[in-house]
């Protein structure tokens, strides 16, 4: 079977999977998950965080964003654009419209080619080598492939799988964070 018919499978698994989770079971895998990534931004002295804008049954990340901006740091958001993803400012009090995906994006759309130190990235599964199973457009994997950033992936823990199928155009994790653990791929990013 090839790689795409394997990830097309595990996406109709774990789609079902995590739309079977209860919104509180979700609210607290929340909380756990994005203390511990502030937590890590705050000691490594991060400043400038691209983050998703969580709808449907992702990690929530409403607080974390809240918390990053009320410390000063500057945050970033996903702007799809076609086939394009882009890091656009993001501001407390901002507009925000819905795109086709259904996903929040701010209305001004004030794009940032800057560096940035990390990226909170959301998916539908993960494995213990850090791989990521998104949703099959590759949004993220384009975005982050020739960018010097720490990758860290918000999940819960009933999205662990086995095994996700990769090819060279998927990008690796170097971190991935659930309510029950925190997982490196480098001992040297440890809180």
């Amino acid at each position: 079977m090839s790689i795409k018919n394997d990830k097309k499978k595990l996406r109709e698994k774990y789609t079902g999977i995590c739309r079977s989770i209860d919104e509180r079971t979700i609210i607290y895998a929340s909380e756990t998950v994005c203390e511990n990534i502030l937590s890590l931004i705050t000691s490594k002295g991060m400043d400038r965080i691209f983050c998703y804008l969580s709808f449907g049954y992702e990690i929530r990340t409403d607080r974390l964003v809240d918390a990053l901006l009320d410390a000063g740091k500057h945050v970033y958001v996903p702007y799809i654009d076609g086939e394009d993803m882009h890091a656009v400012c993001y501001r407390k009090g901002m507009d925000l419209e819905v795109n086709s995906y259904g996903i929040s994006e701010p209305a001004e759309k004030i794009i940032y080619s800057g560096e940035l130190d990390i990226a909170v990235v959301p998916g539908l599964a993960y494995d213990e080598h850090f791989r990521r199973l998104g949703h099959g457009k590759a949004y993220y994997d384009r975005f982050l492939r020739n960018r010097s950033i720490f990758k860290a992936g918000a999940f819960g823990s009933w999205q662990k799988t086995d095994e996700v199928p990769n090819n060279q155009y998927d990008v690796v994790l170097d971190a991935v964070f659930t309510e029950k653990s925190t997982i490196f791929l480098y001992n040297n990013y440890r809180i």
